[in-house]
């Protein structure tokens, strides 16, 4: 069964033809939607938890509130008769995990929740980039960096609990910095530096220091 996760939407109102982060024009008669980090093209299925209307929605932009779980398009909206609302509670489950659209960077973590027992704690052994399974990767674009610690159990916890909140493409890079093994946790990626700002800006603003880095200025 796929996985439901609540949160608050609401309407954006973009100029038609406006250029959305996947490189689709904006058309407001489009059932398509924002996400902070879900890969573009994915489908999801949105059920307005205050009146039971249910529409199937496209991923195709990035929210420019990242404590929107979605940000609708005006015919998204209307069909789910939240027009005139600020917000609206909501659910959502997966439908579809994308097709790419364009030259999106491939999304590389997991749909369910790892329960991190010790053979995941064994994984993060070497400097590198994993996925949450501690499987390694080689991640391109730019990533939010949303923690740094030497300790790998608090790494983990905070990339669960990210996780539970619906962000992906969660990554953890393990680096030797002054003879000590750091773990930092990075959030997304993204083909440009300016996709990633969103993002960055909802953590600076809830007073978590966020950066935005080049996966590849990392040399392994």
């Amino acid at each position: 069964m796929a996985q439901t996760t609540t949160g608050r939407a609401t309407f954006t109102a973009i100029p038609d033809g406006s250029i959305t982060a996947s490189g689709e024009k904006y058309d407001r008669n489009e059932l398509t939607a924002a996400h902070a980090t879900l890969p573009f093209g994915t489908k999801l299925k949105v059920h307005n938890n205050d009146n039971g209307k249910e529409i199937t929605v496209k991923i195709n932009d990035r929210t420019q509130n990242p404590a929107n779980l979605l940000e609708l398009t005006y015919m998204a909206a209307y069909q789910l008769n939240m027009l005139g609302k600020t917000y609206s509670d909501i659910s959502v489950q997966v439908m579809d995990n994308g097709n790419g659209i364009k030259n999106a960077v491939p999304f590389v973590s997991q749909q369910s929740t790892p329960e991190f027992k010790d053979e995941y704690l064994m994984q993060f052994s070497t400097e590198g980039f994993y996925t949450l399974e501690g499987i390694p990767i080689s991640p391109k674009g730019y990533g939010v960096q949303v923690s740094a610690s030497t300790n790998k159990e608090y790494t983990l916890e905070k990339a669960v609990e990210y996780h539970k909140m619906m962000f992906r493409d969660l990554i953890i890079q393990v680096s030797w910095v002054n003879q000590q093994k750091i773990y930092r946790l990075f959030i997304g990626a993204y083909l440009q530096p300016k996709e990633a700002v969103p993002l960055q800006k909802f953590f600076n603003q809830n007073k978590i220091g966020a950066h935005i880095k080049a996966y590849e200025a990392f040399d392994y």
